[in-house]
């Protein structure tokens, strides 16, 4: 009987480290694109990132003991935060505030953590974890360029990344980088180091290429941290990078160009074309962008007197899609979404979500409550709740935990994470390996990516976003925990 019992129990262990795997797989090669897949239940869906906790819920309790070895006073106000979610999420669900189950992203997702912890418990399974990471990477890098293109070899792949969205993809673009730069100098042959320069231009180049301002502000950070830590390595990786980006990115361009050369022929040159006729427009008073404006208490959006013309200011064909997602939710998203008016944009949603959660500054609004940012109201989109409903996201992290979990909530997830940064910061300086050392700056640069793109784009509300909050916590600690047995 007990050989029975262990034989389910290994079969289960195996079972579970090749779901992480596969998870990892799937978002990082294909984002959103794979965390829509949903099973319907008779009250709600069920999504695969959900699916997956559920699977791994007696991993956790099975390795419960392994979770001792996490620093106890981070242990203990991370438990409380999440104790607090769950009566947040009880409350709202028995004011049907069915709205409230977009909220686990917050803190259901720290489950993660442990998972992560628990699967990456030695240097071999780490070098599983990076090698995986590189074959979903190359991966992502030909669907989005096929996105950016419009180009695409199977009209099945068009509709499955149609769910996708750029912003996903280009965090794990940052994160690879900065697992690149860190462990450049423990690649011993020539061969390898070039491939791996190779990657890091294509990941750049496909930043620069998205046009996504928030991701360049967050790999930006991230890159200034990787200087500050590592120096002279950073700059002599740089003397070889810079060459091999120039020459990769001609490649590159040169054969989407034979592709799409309607549209590649006006790619570096669109960009700015496109803001010139707008601002002309603006001037000339042939439209107005939406901005947010405060009457009393009350956030008001101003209206468009005549409809921006998409096809107008962009000829490629991913961001018409983008474009007109954008415009179809909330005009005033338009703005936003061009890059002109960004700021002025975000600085209305934060205006209004600051002054939405000042009534309630201690213990916050509660889950399935959203700011009225003067769009379509979302209790009217009932049935579109988890995929379609029209909610504006805050677009900044520490507000969306502010106004929701209050001052109370927020201070609880500041202290984690600020703790991890110190805790791993403080660590590098007795880090007994050195390839150890690297991975952990590796996590720590990921991590200052995260949070900086958090600040300025919804990506504690994306679930294929928000889960690498936490795996790269876990992440960070298996980390210190290898060191540890080695030293």
């Amino acid at each position: 009987m007990t050989n029975i019992k262990e034989r389910i129990l290994g079969g289960y262990l195996k079972f579970a480290e090749f779901l992480f795997y596969t998870y990892l797989f799937g978002t990082l090669s294909f984002g959103r694109a794979f965390s829509v897949f949903h099973v319907n239940t008779p009250f709600f869906p069920i999504f695969v990132t959900e699916v997956f906790l559920l699977l791994n819920i007696p991993l956790i309790l099975y390795k419960y003991n392994s979770l001792v070895r996490l620093p106890r006073l981070f242990l203990i106000v991370l438990s409380i935060f999440f104790v607090f979610g769950c009566f947040y999420l009880g409350v709202a669900l028995l004011a049907n505030r069915m709205f409230a189950l977009r909220d686990i992203t917050i803190f259901v997702y720290i489950l993660f953590l442990p998972i992560t912890f628990i699967n990456l418990n030695t240097l071999n399974k780490f070098t599983h974890f990076i090698w995986v990471a590189i074959f979903c990477n190359v991966i992502s890098l030909f669907l989005y360029h096929c996105m950016l293109l419009g180009a695409y070899p199977l009209e099945l792949i068009r509709v499955f990344l149609e769910a996708s969205k750029g912003f996903n993809l280009c965090l794990y673009y940052g994160i690879t980088s900065s697992f690149i730069i860190a462990l450049y100098r423990h690649i011993n042959s020539r061969i390898y180091r070039l491939l791996a320069l190779v990657l890091l231009s294509l990941n750049i180049y496909t930043i620069i290429m998205g046009s996504i301002s928030s991701v360049w502000f967050a790999v930006l950070s991230m890159l200034i941290f990787l200087f500050l830590i590592l120096k002279r390595r950073f700059l002599k990786l740089l003397l070889f990078f810079v060459p091999i980006v120039v020459i990769t990115a001609s490649v590159v361009f040169y054969f989407n160009d034979k592709i799409m050369p309607s549209i590649c022929s006006t790619r570096l040159s669109g960009e700015i074309a496109g803001f010139n006729m707008l601002f002309r427009d603006i001037i000339n008073g042939k439209t107005e962008v939406n901005v947010f404006r405060n009457v009393g208490s009350v956030s008001e959006v101003s209206n468009v007197k005549t409809p921006i013309n998409l096809s107008k200011y962009t000829a490629r064909p991913y961001d018409q899609w983008v474009l007109a997602m954008g415009a179809a939710r909330v005009n005033s998203e338009v703005g936003a979404v061009f890059g002109a008016d960004n700021i002025k944009w975000r600085r209305g949603i934060w205006r209004k979500t600051l002054g939405f959660a000042l009534q309630s500054p201690l213990i916050g609004k509660g889950f399935g409550v959203y700011p009225d940012y003067g769009a379509t109201s979302p209790a009217e989109h009932l049935p579109g709740i988890y995929l379609y409903a029209d909610i504006i996201p805050v677009h900044n992290h520490i507000l969306t935990i502010f106004f929701k979990m209050g001052a109370l909530g927020l201070g609880l997830f500041l202290f984690t994470n600020i703790y991890v940064f110190a805790y791993a910061l403080r660590y590098l300086k007795r880090c007994s390996m050195e390839t150890m050392k690297s991975l952990l700056i590796a996590l720590l640069g990921a991590l200052i990516c995260w949070h900086a793109l958090a600040l300025l784009f919804d990506v504690i509300d994306s679930p294929p976003t928000s889960v690498f909050l936490w795996i790269i916590i876990g992440a960070i600690f298996a980390v210190v925990e290898i060191d540890k047995k080695f030293a």
